[in-house]
């Protein structure tokens, strides 16, 4: 088609010496679907017959005009939603998509109904109306939905816990099949909606105790496992109560303390994580699914690994009190527990007595007691997500590279280390810019940052193969970060990792004169659709301009970032438009980032660009 399109600039705006133009007029043909013209740094693209953006300047979308022309009189402001917006976009949600928990648990149980039998892997289970489903955390509702619809009548009875509003959201999005079946056996908790316990996931939990408790040799327990799920199954030792987990959760939480951390403490103060769900359910057997949320997908970290037993001695939970400072400061309760555990495990080593405490399920367990009991099976993880994104970047006519699924540390450092990275791909693809960068010590923070040498090199040849191919280049990175919360304001990990992002791009950009002509993009965001407890976006997705953006608007992105106001910031910054926002999913493998970097000399190349 043709589109026909005259625009007249109006004014003058200079912003930080990369934009400057006084009033003309435009006047644009185009007869492709995807087209590019620029004249110096303003550029303008087209995406399925509409004006998709400005660089420095916000159109906003013209209508879907079609053959034929259209008119638009405007003012410079900051930049609109660019076309690489949109592709990151959509490469989360098709790496979301990926992960619904339901046809990846239906990928795993096959059942034969005549004779009843029912095979996992290679395990064969016989099945009569003996099978009880418990399950805890952000993805087993789906899960819970596939067992049914895979075994129906043979289920007798289960106890899930989920996050509080799950079921509503999701029959709100249409997502039935995520939903459990009209005449259901298993009963439904809507407990906490945090990292930190809630009196109705404890109630939960005491119910799930039991019906494990109750059973016998000839049942079959199925146990769903996914991310979110050690927060909505707090079950204390006793003398511990509920009140003092909440305290000790809530005090290693605020001073950032990683989920490896806050599992281990969880292993040792609760009485079914850390493989003791194994104890509540002898002698029925047990088949757990399980959907990773933690890097590595090491499966006792999982939910605080229920199934899969692990020791956690008092010593290991005492340095982790004492390095993240909080241990003059835990309920008295918890440190007579600690003490008396420290007594006994210097009795068992001063008797040579072997512990009661052996590791079943786990990498290592061969032989010990119970095996027979369990069988652990991993169905979904980061992984996937991350193959699924790289897939639909291939369809967007991007060059993908998973650079890790294990993406940690500090969210606003790993939110500048993907700027810095970004910064680095632009200079593979224009290296007279490195003229204006020393691109060798950029090249050493992002190794300092974790980014391997070897890992350096497969980019370099990523973004070589891009300018040979004309395609663009993307990065994806799968992974949970971690925020040390010193402020009040409201926001998560993601948008803490895009913020930190946009600063540094910002950074860069500054000392860099004149201001490059560039398309970073980068997106985090969590595949739960929440980022945070009191965050109603996933994450967000920032270009080289936000900072600039968000200052116009009056608003600092320092100040939000060191106030822990990620959300607040985000969220006031062109109406909120760089959001991502999607409720709850139904899912849980962690976070994924996309870096995207634009090959402006293929689209400059194009054979319908024209220089005006």
């Amino acid at each position: 088609m043709v589109l026909q399109i005259r625009m007249r600039f109006v004014g003058q705006l200079a912003l930080q010496n990369y934009w400057s133009h006084t009033t003309r007029g435009v006047h644009v043909t185009t007869s492709a679907r995807h087209g590019f013209f620029r004249n110096n740094q303003n550029r303008l693209l087209f995406e399925h017959g509409k004006l998709c953006s400005l660089t420095g300047s916000n159109i906003k979308y013209l209508s879907n005009v079609g053959t034929g022309s259209a008119e638009s009189e405007f003012r410079p402001e900051p930049s609109g939603l660019q076309l690489e917006s949109f592709h990151v976009r959509d490469m989360y949600k098709v790496a979301v998509n990926a992960v619904e928990p339901k046809h990846m648990v239906e990928n795993v149980l096959q059942f034969d109904k005549f004779p009843s039998i029912l095979t996992v892997k290679d395990e064969v289970y016989t099945v009569d109306h003996n099978v009880y489903v418990v399950g805890f955390g952000k993805a087993v509702l789906g899960m819970a939905r596939a067992v049914e619809d895979v075994l129906g009548e043979h289920i007798a009875g289960g106890i899930l816990s989920i996050p509080r509003g799950q079921r509503t959201i999701l029959a709100e999005k249409d997502k039935g099949d995520l939903l459990l079946t009209a005449d259901t056996k298993i009963q439904v908790y809507e407990g906490g909606h945090s990292s930190l316990p809630e009196k109705a996931a404890h109630e939960a939990a005491l119910a799930i105790e039991q019906l494990l408790l109750a059973r016998q040799k000839q049942d079959l327990v199925i146990v769903l496992t996914s991310g979110g799920g050690s927060p909505l199954l707090p079950l204390p030792q006793k003398p511990i109560t509920f009140e003092d987990l909440v305290a000790v959760t809530k005090l290693l939480v605020r001073r950032g303390a990683s989920i490896k951390d806050l599992n281990a403490i969880r292993k040792n103060f609760e009485r079914l994580k850390g493989g003791k769900m194994i104890d509540a359910a002898h002698p029925a057997k047990i088949i757990t699914l399980i959907i990773s949320d933690v890097m590595g997908d090491n499966l006792s970290m999982i939910a605080s690994g229920p199934t899969v037993r692990e020791q956690v001695t008092a010593h290991q939970c005492l340095e982790i009190l004492s390095r993240f400072g909080v241990k003059q400061q835990i309920p008295p309760t918890i440190h007579a527990f600690l003490q008396q555990q420290v007594a006994d495990e210097e009795s068992r080593v001063r008797f040579k007595k072997p512990s009661d405490i052996t590791t079943i399920g786990g990498p290592g367990d061969t032989k010990g007691p119970g095996k027979d009991q369990v069988q652990n099976v991993l169905v979904g993880s980061n992984a996937i997500a991350c193959n699924a994104a790289a897939e639909r970047a291939r369809e967007l006519n991007c060059l993908p590279y998973i650079l890790t699924t294990k993406m940690g540390g500090e969210a606003k450092g790993v939110g500048a280390m993907l700027a810095k990275l970004g910064m680095f791909m632009l200079m593979c693809f224009d290296r007279k810019m490195s003229k204006q960068t020393n691109m060798l010590k950029l090249e050493l923070d992002i190794v300092q940052h974790g980014v391997t040498k070897q890992q350096v090199n497969e980019i370099i040849k990523l973004v070589d193969k891009a300018l040979n191919m004309e395609r663009d280049a993307v990065i994806i990175t799968g992974g949970a970060t971690t925020v040390n919360l010193k402020g009040d304001g409201t926001g998560g990990r993601n948008l803490e990792v895009a913020l930190g992002a946009a600063i540094q791009l910002q950074k860069f950009f500054n000392l860099s004169k004149p201001r490059p002509i560039a398309d970073i993009t980068i997106l985090s965001a969590d595949t739960d659709g929440e980022d945070g407890p009191n965050c109603p976006a996933a994450g967000a997705f920032i270009n080289e301009n936000f900072v600039i953006e968000a200052e116009m608007e009056g608003v600092s992105c320092e100040e939000y970032l060191d106030n822990n106001d990620s959300f607040g910031l985000i969220s006031s910054v062109k109406g909120g438009s760089n959001l991502v926002v999607m409720r709850m999913t139904g899912t849980n493998v962690m976070d994924i980032q996309a870096l995207l970097v634009r090959n402006l000399q293929r689209v400059a190349n194009q054979p319908n660009a024209k220089q005006f």
